[in-house]
């Protein structure tokens, strides 16, 4: 199951290399109508299943799934992220895992400094890796590991900001707004700043749902 899936790359992948059913839950119908488009042209729409619907309230029974996945998107959820990792708790099947990449604030980073980013987002802060290893003790997850990647956080922004960059003049004669454009490049700037400095964390987290009989904690 993948929260958030937009339009289904990371699902097509997993349905391909795997052979295995993936469910995508998304608010956006121009992700999900792009989503089928993609899995039906590429002999995937067996093996992908596309819910218009919110990660809050999926409508999934429970234990219904091995895995549950997403590639930052939970952010989206605002306040509201502990119900989150609630649901997709629920949904998961006992010895089952959780695991997400997220943009994160790091351990006391400075709010004002964050706002910015904050602001891009219409959040007022950002989940910290603390945040969400509560919740997920709250929820009855157990952690795994997280894998610190933030370098590859950075490294990914300095590149697309970079291909953006040069390829700007043909983005525009191609119609895409200047302002649109200019406001890209500052998110970029943002994140790749605020990654530098430390303010911002990200990387890899894995947790799993207890099997039935194993001892608590």
């Amino acid at each position: 199951l993948e929260l958030g899936a937009g339009s289904g790359g990371a699902a097509r992948l997993a349905a391909r290399e795997f052979a295995c059913r993936v469910d995508c839950v998304d608010l956006s119908r121009r992700g999900c109508e792009a989503n089928r488009r993609l899995a039906a042209q590429q002999g995937l729409g067996a093996r992908i299943h596309v819910h218009e619907r919110s990660y809050l309230a999926m409508g999934f029974p429970d234990g219904a799934f091995d895995v549950v996945y997403s590639l930052d998107a939970l952010l989206h959820a605002g306040d509201r992220l502990r119900e989150v990792v609630a649901e997709a708790a629920r949904v998961l099947r006992p010895g089952g895992a959780l695991l997400f990449t997220d943009h994160m604030e790091a351990e006391g980073a400075d709010r004002a400094a964050m706002a910015p980013i904050c602001r891009r987002f219409g959040l007022e802060r950002l989940a910290t890796p603390a945040d969400y290893r509560r919740w997920a003790r709250a929820a009855g997850l157990q952690l795994v590991a997280f894998e610190d990647r933030l370098p590859d956080f950075v490294a990914h922004y300095e590149t697309v900001a970079e291909a953006v960059r040069a390829c700007r003049p043909q983005l525009e004669r191609d119609g895409v707004a200047p302002e649109y454009l200019d406001s890209m490049a500052e998110g970029y700037r943002l994140f790749v700043e605020a990654g530098k400095a430390g303010r911002l964390a990200w990387g890899l987290f894995t947790f799993r749902k207890a099997a039935d009989g194993d001892a608590d904690g």
